[in-house]
């Protein structure tokens, strides 16, 4: 199919494309780290930017060198390395369920509705699969109308259901413990792929380090949505794709190929943005295909192309012969995309409410919506066209608000918390100061980490290497015209800290060296 040649050419564009984009990427994520941070006003959702002081960054990731280099030299034995990050997981746990079972969130916003749905659902009620008589966007979705609008969601309440069929009221406790559970798999495993991806025996203990002290993760685990199940569920797959890749027994190659595949089919079904993990796969499944001429990466991608989404259809199969309602196709996607090229929210193409009032606006024809949309879309693009300098502004100022938000609003997202004392310093008071403080240097150290790995591994890098980087590329590409928000980044943010984990023990190693060589000349 391919010549030598031709093979050599697409390997070598692959990885060298994909190389010059993953280090602008980061230049640009960590130069803005440096220089700025973005924060959600936790009233209204709008972001705030401000200037940081690059001195005290400096010294933070001196500081965090040091401290890299303390724990290569000092813990060196294998058992001890796994005592610690076992100790480090278990408190990790403890602290989100301290943190859970103080906060008692109530449900509010996309969430409450999903909940409410699932429950409607539950009981016989169908009413979020249809339009409510007098429909005029939010206030509406109490009489029902959601899932209408949303048929998407479909998935991540059918899950919530069927906790709801077995907990009941404890529903939304069970959903959060889960959360911090399945966080704590993900730390795990992507601890694993220092070793699993770059033949690094060393890593892990500082991979879980930095995963411990991303406190903004374990906030999350309040945040009954469904992020953190796909994400894990999308870690997940790709870790057993590049297993299923390097087995040899026959047997266990067909295991690793089904569970990588039903992962993401579950994870597509409970948040549909898992499409771009499953579009960094084919793509990956491709160039592998091309250049080992090996039939497991074309069958991988075919049956991942007609599996990812049957989950997810056949869950609105369930929901249609059990109404005898036909789930709606939902509004067009259109709207999604003239919020994130619009400045008419709380931030630069954040949600602005036209998904569930535009299609007010069009007398509830969708086709109307999309037209209304397109034009939307039109006049904006000539807007940039005319006016290049305030587009650059507008994506340099959207991408601030999600990708430079050191807390991904997960402070924020604790809004409708029990008001103690404490809860209420945590989220809005002298705790939370404290805190954006700290994730903004945690935020720091992760982007400089993942740079590091990319100039300091450069001709070992390749497109498999770097999988979860072309996810992270996906994201960032996606949210930079898609509505967006600082909470959609968070699970990108996840993705790196093996990859700063490589970097900072790269950076350390060398460090080490060189001291030691001059103590010897000394």
């Amino acid at each position: 199919m391919f010549g030598c040649d031709n093979v050599k050419i697409i390997k070598n564009i692959s990885n060298k494309g994909l190389y010059v984009i993953s280090v602008i990427l980061f230049l640009y994520l960590s130069i803005n780290s440096f220089l700025s941070t973005a924060s959600t006003s936790f009233y209204s959702e709008s972001t705030v930017y401000t200037k940081d002081n690059v001195i005290f960054s400096l010294i933070v990731l001196l500081f965090f060198l040091c401290f890299v280099i303390i724990i290569k030299s000092q813990i060196r034995n294998v058992k001890i390395k796994k005592y610690i990050t076992i100790i480090l997981l278990i408190l990790n746990i403890l602290i989100g369920y301290i943190w859970i079972n103080l906060a008692n969130i109530e449900m509010v916003d996309d969430r409450k509705y999903v909940y409410d749905s699932a429950v409607k659902l539950y009981n016989g009620d169908y009413s979020a699969l249809y339009l409510p008589e007098n429909f005029d966007g939010y206030g509406s979705f109490e009489r029902g109308g959601y899932l209408y609008i949303w048929p998407h969601q479909t998935g991540l309440v059918f899950f919530v259901e069927s906790l709801y069929s077995v907990f009941k009221e404890n529903t939304i406790y069970i959903f959060q413990v889960i959360n911090l559970l399945l966080l704590n798999i993900i730390f795990y495993i992507m601890a694993k792929i220092p070793k699993l991806f770059f033949d690094i025996e060393d890593n892990n203990l500082l991979s879980i380090i930095i995963s411990f002290l991303c406190l903004p993760a374990t906030f999350y685990c309040t945040f009954v949505y469904g992020n953190i199940i796909s994400f894990c569920l999308s870690v997940i797959s790709i870790y057993l794709w590049m297993l299923f890749v390097k087995e040899k027994n026959s047997k266990r190659k067909i295991i690793l190929f089904i569970y990588s595949i039903l992962s993401i089919s579950l994870a597509y079904q409970i948040k549909i943005t898992a499409l771009i993990v499953v579009i960094a796969l084919i793509i990956v499944n491709i160039l592998q295909f091309i250049e080992k001429k090996e039939k497991q990466f074309l069958i991988y991608m075919i049956v991942l192309i007609i599996m990812y989404s049957i989950p997810l259809n056949l869950t609105q199969r369930y929901y249609e012969m059990k109404s005898g309602i036909e789930i709606s196709e939902g509004i067009s996607k259109l709207g999604w995309l003239e919020t994130g090229l619009n400045d008419n929210g709380f931030s630069p193409g954040w949600y602005n409410y036209w998904p569930a009032y535009g299609i007010v606006e069009a007398n509830l024809d969708n086709e109307l919506y999309a037209e209304l949309s397109k034009e939307h879309i039109i006049s904006r693009l000539e807007f940039f066209k005319d006016n290049k300098v305030e587009m650059i502004k507008f994506f340099h100022k959207k991408n601030s608000s999600a990708w430079n938000n050191p807390s991904y609003q997960s402070l924020w997202v604790q809004k409708d918390i029990e008001e103690t004392e404490f809860n209420v310093s945590v989220v809005i008071g002298s705790i939370s100061k404290v805190l954006e403080k700290y994730f903004n240097y945690i935020q720091l150290i992760v982007y400089i980490g993942v740079f590091l790995l990319l100039l300091l591994y450069y001709k070992k890098l390749d497109y498999v290497k770097l999988i979860y980087i072309i996810v992270i590329i996906g994201g960032f590409i996606f949210y930079s015209f898609w509505e967006t928000k600082a909470q959609y980044t968070l699970q990108y943010y996840l993705m790196m800290i093996p990859y700063a984990s490589i970097g900072w023990n790269k950076i350390s190693t060398m460090v080490i060296k060189n001291v030691n060589s001059f103590l010897g000349e000394v």
